[in-house]
C-alpha cells in the first residue's frame, strides 16, 4: 500500500513538473513571437527617424522646419519607447493593447510624417484622406502599426510611378480605413493564407509577420479587415474599428 501511494504522488509530481514545463515553453513561444513582432514594427520610426535626421542635416532646411522636424523625431523614438514596454509587459504577463479615447484624425497625424517620408524615398504618388469625425477607445500606436504595414506592403510591391491612396471616413458605427494601390495584385494561390505568420508574396527581405500582426491587432479592437484584388489591378484594404458610443 505505502508503494502504491508513494507511486501516486511520483507520478502526480511528475504531471505537475510536466504541466509546468509546457506551460514555460508556451509563454517562452509567446514571448519569441511578440519579440519578432517588435522586431518587424519598429522598422517604420527607424527609417522614419533616419529620413528626418539628413533633413535636419540639410543646409537649406529652416530653423523652423528643424524644429517640426525634430518634434517629429522625438514622437518617433517615443513610439519605439512604447514598443519596448509592451514587450517588457507582455513578458511579465500584462495587456499587450493599451487603449485609449482618440480618434482617427490623431491617428493619422502621427501616421502621415512615417508614410509620407517612405513615398518620397521610393517614388510613390500619396494621396491622403481624412474625413472621419467618429472618436475611437483604441490604441493608437497599433492603429498606426497597421496601417504602417499595410502600405510598407504596398510601397514595395508596386515600386518607383505607384500611386497609393489612404483614406478615413466614418459609417454609422465605425471608422473605416481604406489603403488603395495601383500594384501588380496579390497571387491568388496565397489570398487565402494571407494573414497567416510567415506567408509573403514572395519580396525579397519580406518576413510574412506584417499582416499576420496586422490582424490580430484588428481583432484586439473589435474590428474587421477584408481586401479586394486583381492581377495587374492593385489591392485595396479596409479596416473598420468600432467607434466610441455617444
Amino acid at each position: 500500500l505505502v508503494d502504491l501511494v508513494a507511486q501516486k504522488i511520483h507520478r502526480a509530481v511528475e504531471l505537475h513538473n510536466l504541466r509546468e514545463n509546457l506551460l514555460k515553453q508556451e509563454r517562452l513561444s509567446a514571448i519569441g513571437q511578440m519579440m519578432s513582432t517588435i522586431v518587424h514594427d519598429i522598422r517604420g520610426p527607424v527609417n522614419t527617424i533616419y529620413g528626418f535626421v539628413d533633413l535636419i542635416a540639410d543646409d537649406s532646411t529652416t530653423p523652423e522646419e528643424r524644429d517640426e522636424f525634430a518634434g517629429i523625431i522625438r514622437q518617433e523614438i517615443q513610439s519605439i519607447t512604447n514598443m519596448i514596454t509592451e514587450l517588457l509587459d507582455f513578458s511579465k504577463g500584462k495587456t499587450s493593447i493599451l487603449p485609449r479615447k482618440t480618434s482617427a484624425k490623431n491617428v493619422m497625424k502621427r501616421f502621415e510624417p512615417r508614410i509620407r517620408q517612405m513615398c518620397e524615398r521610393h517614388g510613390i504618388d500619396l494621396t491622403l484622406e481624412q474625413n472621419s469625425q467618429h472618436l475611437l477607445h483604441a490604441d493608437e500606436e497599433k492603429l498606426v502599426r497597421v496601417l504602417y504595414n499595410i502600405s510598407k506592403n504596398a510601397v514595395e510591391a508596386m515600386g518607383e510611378g505607384g500611386k497609393l491612396t489612404i483614406s478615413v471616413s466614418d459609417t454609422a458605427d465605425a471608422v473605416e480605413f481604406t489603403i488603395s494601390d495601383n500594384g501588380p495584385g496579390i497571387p491568388p494561390e496565397i489570398q487565402d493564407r494571407l494573414f497567416d505568420s510567415f506567408v509573403t508574396s514572395g519580396k525579397e527581405g519580406g518576413t510574412g509577420l506584417g499582416l499576420a500582426i496586422v490582424k490580430k491587432v484588428v481583432e484586439e479592437h473589435n474590428g474587421t479587415i477584408d481586401l479586394e484584388t486583381a492581377s495587374g489591378k492593385g489591392t485595396t484594404f479596409r479596416i473598420r474599428i468600432p467607434a466610441m458610443k455617444k
